[in-house]
């Protein structure tokens, strides 16, 4: 039929734009894509990607949030989406979005990852401390080195100069 004939042809558009480079034009076609289908998969997750990328941060979060409304089974859509909403100065929001995702999938690097940027843009330091600290202490003696490098990582953003070069220390 035409119209999904159109769709392929402006989503090649689209990826052949992004891939040389072109953010700009490929945003276009990727939002004419979802002028026509307004849940096309892969123009979402890529118009999402690249308004992310240029700034557009409350676009952004509208078309994730339409994602998670359509999947809500997509866990990395919605660590995407605790992360922009942090960024947007959403904090709580942010905070439930990544503790629902935990709620589902538990205690991963990658939700703890998120839930202490999430913490440490919120001004929550400490508390950022606590959850990644309060993971490496449940891992025991499977730590990693990019375990600790997650605590230091908090640690420079609370300032903690000494801690840092602690956990980077034990971490090599």
């Amino acid at each position: 039929n035409r119209q999904s004939r159109n769709v392929e042809a402006l989503e090649l558009m689209g990826l052949s734009e992004q891939a040389s480079g072109d953010a700009i034009n490929a945003l276009e076609r990727y939002e004419q894509v979802l002028e026509i289908q307004p849940n096309h998969p892969t123009a979402l997750e890529r118009f999402t990607g690249l308004a992310q990328q240029l700034g557009l941060t409350g676009r952004a979060i509208q078309l994730r949030e339409q994602i998670r409304e359509r999947a809500p089974q997509n866990l990395n859509n919605r660590r995407v989406l605790a992360l922009l909403y942090s960024s947007d100065a959403s904090h709580d929001k942010a905070s439930r979005t990544i503790q629902d995702v935990i709620a589902v999938e538990g205690k991963t690097l990658q939700n703890i990852v998120v839930l202490s940027q999430v913490l440490g843009a919120s001004e929550k330091n400490d508390e950022a401390i606590k959850v990644v600290q309060g993971y490496l202490d449940e891992l025991g003696e499977q730590l990693k080195w990019n375990d600790m490098l997650l605590l230091a990582q908090a640690y420079e953003r609370a300032g903690k100069i000494a801690e840092t070069d602690a956990a980077i220390d034990k971490a090599i």
